[in-house]
């Protein structure tokens, strides 16, 4: 089980937040901290939380292929959650593109309408299964 948490939400009582979170990894919950990059960004909540995946924030994937400066933002963003022992969810992928150049720049994972709309979870079931029928089969 994933817990997505944003910021804002260890930034008024971070000790408090600190012993919870560390309370919830003891009992296996993984850590998301969700929109990366806006808000309160504080490398210091990377380096003492419990942190397992971070989620960078759409506004940096809308222009990434557009803006050299959004490109290197990401990149660095990777190559520091990397660094860490991290992994990285790319959020608002809407294209091809933006999934490509985030797939070659290390994302572990994408998200966004570029592979399907919002849907109710037995939409989701079905989606599911279709592409289990239309994918290739493994070697």
């Amino acid at each position: 089980m994933t817990l997505e948490l944003t910021e804002r939400v260890f930034v008024h009582d971070s000790e408090r937040a600190l012993i919870v979170f560390s309370d919830l990894e003891d009992i296996g919950v993984k850590l998301a901290l969700d929109d990366f990059g806006t808000g309160y960004s504080s490398l210091a909540y990377l380096d003492t939380l419990p942190i397992d995946t971070i989620k960078i924030d759409q506004t940096f994937t809308a222009k990434l292929t557009a803006d050299p400066s959004r490109h290197t933002i990401v990149n660095s963003i990777i190559q520091l959650a990397h660094g860490l022992g991290m992994t990285v969810t790319a959020e608002g992928v809407e294209t091809a593109e933006q999934h490509q150049a985030l797939t070659t720049l290390g994302a572990d994972a994408c998200q966004g309408f570029y592979f399907a709309k919002p849907m109710p979870a037995h939409a989701t079931n079905i989606l599911i299964a279709h592409r289990r029928t239309t994918l290739p089969a493994s070697p």
